[in-house]
């Protein structure tokens, strides 16, 4: 258990968990004026792991939350709830970074306000089976509010908020601009706006 921190201005990464079964990372603060690669970085953990209620503001970073190789299943997920993210930068800058499995994501407001346009995204999916509810993914500089890179990545998603005022709502298949163009493609967030 991680939890009740400040992390202020941390070099490389704040908070970083390696092989470890069902971590729980709760209720901290890291603030980076600087630069930095990760904020919260959980690599190869196993079982219901939890990262909720964080607060990130990052000046200039790579990942604010990034879960790698996580190793859930259809029984136990990973959930990343009720955190805020904001992070800037200008070059890659993905608020949420999830190549993990079976990863629940729910009520978290995660905004990128990084000029990079084609690998700046609120939220990168490249893991399987995800499910989205209930989140906020605002990009405000050029790139993507959410990026998925196939179509297994998702399994629900719902009672979203997107925006992205650069015209990159999401990544499907294509770049998609408005919100129905993501519907469509998706197959997704009926409920969303």
């Amino acid at each position: 258990l991680i939890e009740n921190n400040s992390f202020i201005d941390q070099n490389h990464t704040a908070i970083r968990i390696r092989y470890y079964s069902a971590p729980v990372i709760r209720s901290n603060e890291i603030i980076s004026n600087g630069s930095m690669s990760y904020g919260i970085y959980l690599l190869s953990v196993r079982d219901a792991f939890e990262v909720v209620g964080n607060t990130l503001i990052l000046n200039d970073a790579t990942y604010g939350i990034d879960i790698s190789a996580s190793n859930g299943s259809a029984d136990i997920h990973g959930l990343i709830g009720n955190n805020f993210v904001t992070i800037g930068g200008t070059s890659t800058t993905y608020g949420l970074d999830i190549s993990g499995n079976y990863v629940d994501i729910f009520h978290n407001n995660i905004l990128n306000t990084s000029s990079e346009a084609t690998a700046g995204r609120a939220i990168n999916l490249t893991g399987n089976y995800a499910n989205l509810k209930n989140n906020i993914f605002a990009n405000t500089g050029s790139g993507y509010a959410i990026y998925v890179s196939n179509s297994d990545d998702i399994t629900e998603s719902d009672y979203n908020n997107f925006y992205a005022p650069g015209g990159r709502v999401g990544y499907w298949s294509g770049n998609r601009t408005s919100l129905a163009s993501w519907q469509s493609a998706a197959g997704f967030d009926v409920n969303s706006f």
